[in-house]
């Protein structure tokens, strides 16, 4: 017994160390003053929903779901206890201003509250969003609302905002469950309320009539941002909440996300909300609000709306500031040189979509770039287009007053500038004739004039200069604010590449249907800040495909290619002319240019060099003498010789290819052709649309398109294979460029037809099937009298199956029409009884009523006794109904727990009499192991006029104040009473 002891003895104290400090692991968050906090107050009070699915909800008398465990990972991370005490919102969020709870669980921030909360970093974004009728139509704004009535939830955050919409009847509800119903019955036209919730509901009662309108936004309000809310005073209780939100690992909120929600965000919870510092906590908490500049029609970037902030700036800042626990207030109404006297005067805190310049240095820090843009010259279509900046000499430019570049032209004594208020006023001048030009960023200019109308304008890039040099954004600070511009770029830096391409997909690929914004990487946007500019290698003589003039003008296929890549990407390039492709190879490779505008697919056997994707495709061909045979591969003539353009890439691409091939140089494509007729060689290999370009300018008539290569030329950029960075955004370029407009490039330089000599052997290839074809119709006269008995027989047997078809599909007809747990009819069979109705009373007068019947608190039922005690319920109710309503009524499960009945030929008085006999035997009956259950039941008339639309909203309007005067009783409601 010693002897073990003397073993275990150490094991035992080792334990009893491990567990002293895994106790201290948790105590440890809180600092000795928050300890002592926490064991003078005890447990924190915490007011929490109990109908929130499936955040905070209760279950079997429990309370549940996302926030339940958020809570417990909470005292497990500070070591203390939290109270849930829980209400319906409004009470809790009256508990919390009236100071008798210490917290409060899913608040919003909201500056109208931050007299009575302190708010923790999010741990939840839910989408809100417009719920309507399928029938509804198509949804396009809130104008579409005027004289609707649209439902909320009591007090939520944005109420005050819709209530400032004109138009627009808003109806409260005490929950989401009655909010969602509300739409599917048609007491309200359209709901606006989380998308987790509604969902939730939706599908609990089987209501498959709703449909999602659009995301909600209004006056900067979106998505519903779930937080802690804190006593103003408690500013303890509220550092103790963020510790331990900041403690909770990646892993975790993986967990808990996978058992409650399947929405993305969560998952990325880690990255969406920071964890801050105490000192940039304490700025939060002081500074709870950023003013931002919100212009009138900066548009896709940064514009207002109907009275409201919108565009990817905004969308960004928003995103940004929520990260780091900021609420954004835009500042609108200002121009933009309002806007910047106001940061000078500390009366605007951030400026988004701007570009550094040593003014603007002198009074604000700024961010990283987080997009870069093209930039164009405007013009009248009429007016000589600006080529370079030479020409502005003697012009009157309209620009925005102090824009970007609205300082240097305004130094400039031989141009007049016209100063406006915004970007369309410069355009309207310039459309006008009023201006000769204006500078504008591409996606800005293209966006408004076609929004807008503003007709006759044409755009002119001057590559090569700083007015063609796409332009970076930045988010600008006051420069006595340092600590925002950190919170702001520390936020910046943790947005992942896909949340910035759903930014500029959602604002800018949308806005024109040539713009196809190509998405820069953080990497990608500081490369391209350190260069002045992308070297492009490109051959002076290569048409179709590109040539520079003497002006240095670029044209061809690929010049058109990598203009609107240069566009859709905010690249700057600067051409580097070549003499052949041999000679741009030797540019790259000694680093004279950063890539080659056209190159062979050379990938293995160029080891220094890497190609992007390809981008075109043509057919590579041989032009030969007229009396030469076709030609489909370089095998049919190995023992002859043929001409390629010397240094050109299809020698490179053959002599790779067909290293047997034997090949002679020529210094040009003509010099190779007049070889092919002098018989110095067979056939001059070069790409079709090369090829047919030389033929058509040269005119020898004796020389043909004789054959074609079982390979095809296809087009890459290539570029230095370490810049791995280059090839990567030179590919995503490419991704931009559409079909289409790969197709107008190539119809306008590249289209060449192939003509191949007659081929005779058809003629007889025709003979002998037109002889096939002869002996096929004889064999099938003989067969077609056996085929004939056949179909004679076949004909019964399908009358046969005809008959059982009819009876499977009158089968498969009842069950479309029948719920199929309580076997009435289901809400789609019902929707045409009420058709069918309404169309014989509007015909015969014919008179009816409708009672709608929901079983009282038939969610404790499945909460206490299950869903299949819940479902024993429902069957019986089915029962009771079949067996106590006339044959000629209609019965139908409505959804959920609710039934409707079409009585026909009663009156409001009988029907009324009829229900409250159907309520008694309900009440009576004993259910199996529920013991008893009550209904109320909402009962309404036909009037003339009446559609199923008014019938059931009347009816559920009477069913709504039977639930109010304390359930198990029968409201009854005539047309135009009010209840």
């Amino acid at each position: 017994m010693d002897r073990c002891s003397f073993i275990f003895k150490p094991f035992l104290l080792l334990l009893l160390v491990l567990i002293a400090l895994a106790s201290n692991v948790n105590a440890s968050l809180l600092n000795s003053e928050e300890r002592a906090f926490i064991d003078r107050h005890g447990p924190i009070s915490l007011a929490v929903m109990y109908d929130f699915i499936p955040f905070s909800f209760v279950e079997n008398g429990q309370h549940t779901g996302l926030v339940a465990d958020l809570v417990k990972l909470l005292e497990n991370k500070a070591d203390i206890q939290i109270k849930i005490e829980i209400d319906e919102w409004a009470n809790n969020l009256r508990k919390l201003e009236e100071k008798e709870v210490d917290a409060i669980a899913d608040i919003s921030y909201r500056p109208n509250r931050a007299h009575f909360s302190l708010f923790t970093t999010p741990y939840f974004e839910i989408p809100t969003v417009i719920f309507t009728r399928a029938d509804f139509g198509g949804y396009r704004g809130f104008e579409d609302f005027s004289g609707k009535r649209v439902g909320v939830l009591n007090n939520i955050f944005y109420l005050d905002l819709l209530k400032a919409v004109p138009g627009i009847d808003i109806v409260e509800f005490p929950d989401y469950e009655h909010l969602i119903k509300a739409v599917a019955f048609g007491s309200i036209d359209a709901s606006i309320q989380n998308l987790t919730s509604a969902q939730h509901y939706a599908t609990r009662h089987a209501l498959t009539n709703i449909r999602v309108a659009g995301e909600f936004r209004i006056g900067g309000v979106g998505r519903e941002d779930l937080r802690f809310g804190v006593q103003s005073e408690l500013v303890i209780i509220h550092d103790i909440l963020q510790k331990a939100m900041d403690a909770i690992t990646s892993e975790e909120w993986r967990q808990l996300s996978q058992r409650w929600t399947d929405v993305v965000t969560l998952e990325r919870i880690k990255q969406q909300t920071l964890a801050l510092t105490p000192e940039e906590r304490e700025y939060v908490r002081q500074n709870p609000v950023i003013r931002v500049q919100n212009e009138a029609n900066f548009e896709p970037y940064n514009y207002n709306e109907n009275g409201f902030p919108t565009g990817h700036s905004i969308d960004l800042i928003r995103l940004l500031a929520a990260r780091v626990g900021l609420e954004v207030e835009p500042i609108s109404g200002h121009t933009w040189s309002d806007f910047m006297q106001m940061m000078a005067q500390g009366e605007l805190d951030v400026m988004m979509n701007i570009a550094p310049n040593e003014s603007r240095q002198e009074i604000m820090a700024f961010t990283g770039p987080y997009i870069r843009l093209a930039q164009a010259v405007y013009q009248h279509k009429d007016q000589q287009p600006i080529q370079s900046p030479e020409d502005f000499i003697g012009k009157t430019l309209a620009l925005p007053d102090a824009f970007y570049n609205y300082e240097f032209f305004k130094n400039q004594p031989d141009i007049q500038v016209i100063p406006t208020e915004d970007s369309i006023a410069a355009l309207i001048l310039v459309s006008t004739q009023e201006a000769d030009a204006t500078l504008e960023l591409l996606s800005v200019a293209n966006h408004l004039s076609t929004k807008y109308g503003i007709p006759d304008l044409r755009s002119n890039s001057l590559q090569d200069t700083r007015f063609g040099r796409p332009i970076p954004l930045h988010i600008g600070v006051r420069k006595d604010d340092p600590m925002l511009k950190t919170l702001l770029q520390k936020s910046m830096d943790t947005l992942t590449e896909q949340e910035k391409r759903e930014l500029q997909e959602r604002w800018i690929s949308r806005t024109h249907a040539s713009a196809h914004h190509v998405h820069l990487t953080r990497e990608e946007l500081e490369w391209l800040d350190q260069i002045p500019a992308l070297r492009i290698c490109a051959i002076s003589e290569r048409m179709p495909y590109e040539r520079i003039d003497q002006n240095g003008q670029y044209y061809g296929a690929i010049a058109d290619i990598i203009e609107v890549l240069t566009n859709n990407a905010g690249l700057t390039t600067r051409l580097s002319r070549q003499p052949h492709w041999q000679a741009a190879l030797d540019a790259l490779e000694n680093n004279l240019c950063d890539f080659i505008a056209n190159a062979p697919s050379i990938d293995g056997h160029q080891p220094s060099v890497s190609i992007t994707s390809s981008y075109y495709e043509t057919p590579i061909v041989i032009a030969t003498r007229q009396d030469a045979f076709f030609i489909n591969n370089l095998d049919q003539t190995k023992d002859q010789t043929f001409a390629v353009l010397a240094f050109s890439e299809i020698e490179t691409l053959i002599r790779s290819r067909f290293p047997d091939t034997k090949l002679v140089s020529y210094p040009s494509a003509e010099a190779g052709l007049d070889a092919v007729r002098k018989y110095e060689v067979f056939g001059y290999i070069d790409s079709l649309p090369s090829l047919g370009n030389t033929l058509n300018r040269s005119g020898r008539d004796n020389l043909k398109i004789g054959g074609q290569l079982d390979i095809a030329y296809q087009f890459h950029f290539a570029v230095q294979s370490q810049h791995q960075l280059l090839l990567d955004l030179l590919n995503k370029a490419l991704l931009s460029i559409t079909d289409e407009t790969k197709a107008q490039i190539e119809q306008r330089w590249m289209q060449i037809a192939i003509s191949k000599p007659a081929d005779y052997r058809l003629i007889w290839q025709i003979g002998v099937v037109a002889l096939l074809i002869i002996i096929a119709f004889i064999i099938w006269n003989i067969k077609l009298a056996k085929l004939n008995i056949r179909v004679q027989r076949a004909n019964t047997q399908l009358l046969e199956v005809q008959r059982e078809l009819e009876i499977k599909n009158r089968q498969l007809e009842q069950l479309a029409i029948t719920d199929r747990l309580t076997r009435l009819y289901n809400r789609m069979r019902l929707e045409k009884a009420f058709e069918e109705m309404i169309d014989e009373s509007e015909k015969s007068g014919r008179i009816f009523s409708v009672l709608l019947m929901d079983i009282d608190f038939f969610k404790r039922v499945n909460d206490t006794y299950g869903h299949l005690c819940g479902d024993a319920v429902l069957t019986d109710i089915a029962s009771i109904l079949k067996g106590h309503c006339s044959a000629n009524a209609t019965l139908a499960r409505w959804g959920g727990e609710e039934f409707m009945v079409i009585c026909p030929d009663m009156t409001l008085d009988e029907a009324t009499t009829h229900a409250d006999m159907l309520r008694q035997l309900i009440a009576d009956h004993q259910f199996p192991d529920v013991g008893s259950c009550t209904v109320s039941i909402g009962v309404t008339q036909w009037q003339l006029g009446d559609k199923q639309k008014s019938l059931t909203l009347r009816a559920d309007t009477a069913l709504y104040h039977a639930k109010e005067q304390g359930r198990n009783r029968v409201c009854a409601l005539e047309a135009g009473q009010k209840a």
